[in-house]
């Protein structure tokens, strides 16, 4: 089991500080790496992060900024099940930044991304996600 949390996404993207929760031999091989790869971390971003998530105004920022990617989340699905259908959306996370869509095996997923983009919607294949073949190649 492996968990990662960042404060990159809910402060700032230039605040690159993070941490890995693990275990087992996912815990063996991230010591492993660890001693050959450096993650050092600054002493200036490190006190930069304890400010930010020990501020009295840390709690209040997170939860306007869940209620907001709530409500982003919440609009972004009801479009994609108003234009394409209930089926296409099979799962509404609890959080992050994207949803998985769904498509019947006729839609040419490269295509509609193409388009998307032109359009100015942000959208990846899902095939993009997967270190091999993704499971269900209708995944957007």
């Amino acid at each position: 089991m492996v968990y990662l949390r960042s404060l990159s996404k809910s402060v700032s993207p230039a605040l690159r500080v993070g941490a890995v929760v693990a275990r087992g031999p996912a815990l063996a091989r991230i010591q492993v790496d660890r001693t050959v790869t450096d993650l050092y971390v600054s002493r200036a971003l490190q006190a930069a992060a304890l400010d930010v998530v020990t501020d009295p105004g840390w709690r209040t920022h997170l939860i306007r900024l869940r209620a907001a990617l709530r409500d982003r989340r919440d609009n972004l699905a009801g479009h994609i099940v108003s234009q394409l259908g209930p089926d296409t959306l099979t799962f509404l996370p609890r959080g992050g930044l994207n949803l998985w869509v769904r498509f019947d095996d006729r839609v040419d997923v490269r295509a509609l991304v193409a388009r998307c983009l032109a359009a100015g919607v942000s959208m990846t294949p899902g095939s993009e996600w997967f270190p091999t073949e993704p499971p269900d190649h209708s995944r957007v």
